[in-house]
Parts: structure tokens; C-alpha cells; sequence
């Protein structure tokens, strides 16, 4: 039985020794592999001993041993544990340890806000379609479908120059951290008519003329990436947001648009 027994605690202590490694390791495919190997290792280990115990335990005419009776009970629950575990992993982790690339996202802008002093020149921000708004001062569509990038359309209703200041923007993730932004200028198919506005090649300024309209990428400077995510926070990514904050200058004055999209919808690519 001491065999068994030693295997049984082999068995056992694998597995455990992988999760604590596993806690400290960023390696995502290092840690499903060797997380696979160990869980195949601990099954056969923890399977032989209560097999090989098992038979000892039934081929003897004496009463066996309590120790031995415990060992081989708790060998024969973590082999049944053990092999379910493995089964669900197999099958269904995809579901609880994603990579960014399995995640599908539904995200709308819901809503801008602006500084109560321009509203009595342009008026208040009209929500007049799904993702689109405008106010006497510009029209505003925003769409994306990644949490670390938006797509801003702008469309002038002045008769001034609009321009933006990327570099006094800022970005704030649907964790909740603020980044500067970095900005692409997006072709655009013609618009109402409308000629495309200027943004510099380094991304800094967007300058857009009277019947011209603007249509750029936001993304956090450097693009972050989405960290990874388990199961158990699924539900908890809707309903999430993230917004952009930059200073619109019309006539000398600067005012603060805030643009907040939100997560309608977290869906598991499997």
C-alpha cells in the first residue's frame, strides 16, 4: 500500500503546485499547456494508486488498515474530480481564459456632454440617432467595435474654423485609466457634399473648415491591450464604459467634449 499511497500524494500535489505557479506567470500558453500536461500526469498518478490499492485493499482476507481505506477513498473522489476537471477544460475552457482575439464586443455611444457656458452660443447636445448627436456647433457620429479605439465623424455647422487639439485629449479605458491619445486620419466617403478636413500627418491637430467633416481613429497613445479575462467577469464587461475628452476651439474659445461609449454586449467567441 505504500506505493499506492505515495503515488495518491503525488498525484495531489502536482496539480497544486501548477495553480500557484499559474497565479504568477503572464505566459497564457505557457500556463494552458503545462497546466494540461500536469493535469494528465496528476490522473494517471492519483488513478494507478487507487487502482493499485484498490486490489490490495479486496485481495486481503484481514480488515484493512483505516489509513488505507482513507487513502484509497479520497484517491477514487480525485480521480473522478480530477478526470471531470480535465473534461471541462478541455472542452469548455475557452469559455473562462480568453486571448483578446476570441472576444466579440457591442459598443455604442450613448452619450456627449459639454460645458454648460457654450450652450447658451450653440445650445444643448441633441441625441438625434442611434450613436449620432450635434448641437449648433458640429455634428458628431462615434462607432467602434474594440474598447481600445473609437471612430469620430465631426461635421462643421459654423461658419469659424473648428480645430482640435489632440495633444490636450485624453482617453479613459473601461478600467477606468487615462491615457493621452493618438489619432489616424480616416478616408471617408463623400458626406452631404462635404470636403475632408485636415488633420496633421503627426496626428496633433484637426482642423476642420466650414462644410468640411473629420473622420479619425482615437485609440490610447501606445494601444494597451485588453488584459485577460475570466469567465466570472463576463457578465460584468455590459455595461462598462469608456469615453474620449478633447477641446474643441472654435472663435478662441476651447470647450471640453466628452464622448462616453458604452459595452452593450460581451460575447464569447468559441
Amino acid at each position: 500500500m505504500v506505493m499506492a499511497n505515495r503515488l495518491i500524494l503525488i498525484g495531489i500535489v502536482i496539480p497544486l503546485v501548477v495553480l500557484v505557479w499559474s497565479l504568477f506567470s503572464s505566459n497564457l500558453f505557457l500556463v494552458i499547456g503545462i497546466s494540461v500536461v500536469a493535469v494528465g500526469l496528476s490522473t494517471a498518478l492519483v488513478s494507478a494508486g487507487t487502482i493499485i490499492g484498490g486490489l490490495k485493499i479486496f485481495r486481503k482476507s484481514e480488515q484493512p488498515r483505516t489509513r488505507d481505506l482513507m487513502f484509497f477513498w479520497v484517491g477514487a473522489s480525485l480521480s473522478f474530480f480530477i478526470i471531470t476537471t480535465a473534461f471541462v477544460i478541455v472542452t469548455k475552457g475557452p469559455l473562462y481564459f480568453f486571448p483578446f482575439g476570441y472576444l466579440t464586443w457591442d459598443i455604442e455611444l450613448t452619450k456627449i456632454e459639454k460645458p454648460s457656458q457654450s450652450e447658451g452660443s450653440y445650445g444643448t447636445v441633441r441625441d438625434t440617432s442611434r450613436g449620432q448627436f450635434e448641437d449648433g456647433l458640429v455634428k458628431i457620429e462615434g462607432y467602434t467595435r474594440d474598447p481600445m479605439q473609437v471612430v469620430v465623424v465631426l461635421i462643421s455647422k459654423t461658419q469659424h474654423d473648428l480645430k482640435i487639439d489632440w495633444r490636450k485629449a485624453k482617453f479613459v479605458d473601461m478600467y477606468g485609466r487615462t491615457h493621452p491619445v493618438e489619432v489616424t486620419p480616416l478616408s471617408q466617403p463623400l458626406l452631404e457634399n462635404l470636403a475632408e478636413a485636415r488633420t496633421r500627418d503627426d496626428g496633433t491637430l484637426t482642423e476642420i473648415k466650414h462644410a468640411q467633416s473629420a473622420r479619425v481613429r482615437v485609440s490610447p497613445l501606445g494601444k494597451p491591450q485588453i488584459r485577460r479575462v475570466w469567465g466570472w467577469e463576463i457578465s460584468g464587461m455590459r455595461g462598462r464604459t469608456l469615453q474620449v475628452l478633447f477641446p474643441l476651439e472654435v472663435e478662441g474659445k476651447s470647450y471640453e467634449y466628452v464622448f462616453t461609449f458604452q459595452i452593450t454586449e460581451f460575447r464569447v467567441s468559441e
